[in-house]
């Protein structure tokens, strides 16, 4: 029975890890696409765009992202 309960424990700890580091590369990747967008748009003078801004414009690209996708490849 201990050694069920390990294997679980083990199980569930893996399962966390690969959770976690999915969340941190989507985050990276996020970050660094927001970042080539200011550069292409000119807006690297300095000054740093707000949180809402960061929010709304990496909405918009995950909906356009998403119509694109759907669009090419169906579903």
């Amino acid at each position: 029975m201990d050694k069920d309960l390990w294997i679980v424990a083990l199980f569930l700890g893996v399962l966390l890890l690969s959770a976690a580091l999915i969340v941190w590369m989507f985050l990276s990747l996020l970050r660094s696409e927001l970042e080539v967008i200011e550069t292409a748009a000119g807006l690297s003078d300095g000054v740093p765009l707000s949180p809402f801004v960061r929010l709304t414009v990496a909405a918009v690209m995950y909906a356009v992202f998403l119509g694109w996708f759907k669009h090419k490849y169906g579903g």
